[in-house]
C-alpha cells in the first residue's frame, strides 16, 4: 500500500514538474514568430520525453523530477538569453526590409512623382476629365500610385503593393496613356530590387 502511495506520489511530481516547465516555455516564447516558438517547445517536448525514457530504462525514475527542477532553474538564464537573441534578431531583420531608399531611389522616385501629380493636375483641370464617368477610379489609382512611390522610400515592400496596385487601376482606366505609367512600375521594382539586394541578417539559429 504505501509502496503504491509513494508512486503515485512521484508520478504527481513527475507531471507537475514537466507542466511547470512547459508553462515556462510557452510564456518565454510568447509574442515570437509562432514557428520560432513552436520549435523551441517541441524541442523541449523531444528533451523531456528522451529524459524519462533514460531514466525508466536506467531504472532511476524516483529522482527525475529533482533533476528536473534543477536543470530548469539552471537553465533559465540561459532561456532568457536565447529569448533577447531571438528579438535583437528580428528586430534587425525588420529594419532591414523597411530599410530608406538610396539617393538614386529618392531621385527616380522624386521625378516620376512629379510626373504623376502633374498628371492628376492636368486631368483634373480638363473639363471632359471632370464629367467623365471613370474620373474617380481614374484619380483613385493615380493617387495610390502616388503614395506608393512615397511609401517605397522607407517601406519598400508595402510602396511597390500600393503602387503596382495604382498603377494597374490607372491603366484600366486610361489604357490610352500606357505609356505615361511605365515609368512608375519601373522606378517600383528597382527601389524593392535595391533593398533585397542588401545584406540580409542571419536567420534566427543560424
Amino acid at each position: 500500500m504505501s509502496a503504491s502511495l509513494g508512486s503515485d506520489a512521484q508520478s504527481s511530481l513527475d507531471r507537475l514538474s514537466v507542466s511547470a516547465i512547459r508553462a515556462w516555455a510557452g510564456f518565454y516564447t510568447r509574442g515570437l514568430r509562432a514557428e520560432l516558438a513552436e520549435d523551441r517547445r517541441d524541442v523541449i517536448d523531444a528533451d523531456l520525453w528522451d529524459e524519462a525514457e533514460a531514466a525508466r530504462w536506467l531504472g532511476e525514475t524516483s529522482g527525475l523530477s529533482r533533476q528536473r527542477w534543477s536543470r530548469w532553474l539552471r537553465g533559465i538564464p540561459a532561456d532568457v538569453s536565447w529569448r533577447f537573441d531571438q528579438q535583437r534578431r528580428a528586430s534587425t531583420m525588420a529594419r532591414r526590409v523597411d530599410m530608406p531608399a538610396s539617393k538614386a531611389v529618392r531621385a527616380a522616385i522624386g521625378a516620376v512623382t512629379i510626373l504623376y501629380v502633374l498628371m492628376i493636375v492636368g486631368l483634373l483641370a480638363s473639363p471632359s476629365f471632370r464629367e467623365w464617368s471613370g474620373m474617380g477610379a481614374a484619380t483613385l489609382g493615380l493617387s495610390l500610385s502616388v503614395i506608393g512611390l512615397l511609401m517605397v522610400i522607407r517601406r519598400p515592400q508595402a510602396g511597390f503593393i500600393v503602387g503596382i496596385i495604382g498603377t494597374g487601376l490607372a491603366l484600366l482606366s486610361m489604357p490610352w496613356l500606357f505609356p505615361f505609367f511605365v515609368p512608375l512600375p519601373v522606378v517600383l521594382l528597382y527601389g524593392l530590387s535595391r533593398a533585397q539586394r542588401s545584406p540580409q541578417p542571419n536567420a534566427p539559429g543560424t
